[in-house]
């Protein structure tokens, strides 16, 4: 009821979604598949908290290898050490 009828961003974000399981059908293994989903939502969640994707990503693999826990990883919990996306 809130997004307008015609809205060209959402269109466009989902897209690149429809797209990308196309060409991931035969990723090589069930669990590639499930690598490729979970930077899928990894990505996603630091877009839409409009942090820069970068530096998420550097930040979240050099907690898990310290052993820090993942749900303390999530962008969420991170949006106030991460820089804001460029635009």
């Amino acid at each position: 009821g809130n997004v307008p009828i015609d809205n060209n961003t959402v269109e466009r974000d989902m897209r690149q979604i429809a797209v990308g399981r196309k060409n991931y059908l035969f990723v090589g293994s069930e669990d590639a598949g499930t690598w490729c989903a979970t930077m899928y939502s990894l990505i996603e969640s630091a877009r839409l908290c409009n942090r820069d994707v970068r530096a998420y990503l550097k930040r979240a693999v050099a907690g898990l290898h310290a052993g820090e826990d993942p749900a303390s990883l999530t962008p969420a919990a991170l949006i106030r050490e991460l820089p804001r996306a460029k635009k």
